[in-house]
């Protein structure tokens, strides 16, 4: 900033350097007012039609990353960071997941995709096609799932009624 302000010292007069020190300030404290976490809260998830998977496991995912587009398949969702994960075994043919409450930094996106995943056993963990594990997934060595729908947020904001998004399987 000092470089700066040398520099604009042989342009400008006394009045317009203490302009531009004040400008440079205020970027500087927007900028860093956007690095700072805020709060956001994810709307409930109702999942029905579940009945075939009774015994099995669900994890439902809001994430960041890239759904799959047209010609490949729902595994080939890449995911960059998880926002939010819940894992629970199917008891009902109908499963609800809680609004929650997550921090987020900045000006980032609190999800872009949402991920159903049933699979056979716990402790599921998300592998993107390329080898990588999403940003705030655990690893782990089960990797096998049973059936995956990935929704875009596009898709369930149109699918929230009273703040809860109803999905069927």
């Amino acid at each position: 900033m000092k470089t700066l302000l040398i520099g604009l010292k042989k342009r400008l007069s006394i009045k317009n350097i203490a302009q531009a020190k004040f400008f440079m300030s205020a970027l500087i404290m927007l900028f860093s007012l956007g690095a700072t976490a805020q709060s956001i809260t994810l709307p409930a998830v109702k999942i029905q039609n579940l009945d075939a998977f009774k015994g099995q496991y669900i994890s439902v995912y809001f994430a960041t990353g890239t759904p799959a587009t047209i010609g490949l398949t729902p595994e080939q969702i890449s995911l960059r960071e998880i926002r939010a994960k819940v894992s629970f075994a199917i008891t009902n043919s109908v499963e609800m997941v809680d609004k929650m409450t997550v921090a987020i930094s900045g000006f980032s996106i609190p999800y872009n995709v949402l991920l159903v995943v049933i699979h056979n056993q716990p402790n599921f963990s998300w592998i993107n096609a390329n080898g990588s594990f999403p940003l705030g997934e655990q690893e782990s060595q089960n990797h096998r799932a049973m059936v995956i729908r990935s929704f875009l947020k596009t898709e369930t904001d149109q699918l929230i009624r009273d703040g809860i998004i109803y999905l069927s399987l």
